[in-house]
């Protein structure tokens, strides 16, 4: 009866440590969907705001140009940064570049480098990846000496 009892309590200490392993597998997972949820909200917000802009007659160049900023690099060659690249190109701000790094994955009508590159200098740096934007930064002043200004600053006070 002992070894019966043993046997089951075991079991039965087996069972709850994989209940609480899968439980905390479970709730990172939820962790990095709300987190991803997050992000693409946040994004939603700003595609919206910067919709309403563009109904509006206003653009996102003329922020720029009047902060004298005319050759600029964008941080963030994802869906952003491509959709930045595609008002900036015919508005007379050049952008020399887009950063990000995925570059050896990724394809734009421009060159991607890594944050690791050689960074050519430029009057600004724009990030898109907005949830990221001090960490980019911080990067960012490290290697360049220019403004570097966040999408949803431009979106907001263009």
């Amino acid at each position: 009866m002992g070894k019966k009892l043993s046997l089951f309590a075991a079991m039965a200490v087996g069972a709850a440590a994989g209940a609480i392993a899968e439980g905390s597998r479970l709730n990172k997972k939820l962790l990095k969907q709300d987190e991803t949820l997050e992000k693409v909200h946040e994004l939603y917000i700003l595609f919206d705001r910067w919709l309403g802009l563009r109904q509006e007659n206003r653009s996102l160049a003329a922020y720029l140009k009047q902060r004298q900023y005319h050759s600029v690099a964008i941080y963030g060659a994802k869906e952003p940064g491509q959709r930045l690249y595609d008002e900036l190109e015919a508005s007379g701000i050049t952008v020399r570049y887009m950063i990000d790094r995925n570059a050896n994955n990724l394809n734009a009508k421009v060159e991607i480098v890594t944050p690791d590159a050689e960074l050519l200098p430029v009057d600004a740096v724009v990030v898109t990846a907005v949830s990221c934007l001090d960490e980019i930064e911080k990067t960012l002043k490290q290697k360049l000496d220019c403004p570097v200004v966040s999408l949803e600053e431009l979106v907001y006070e263009a």
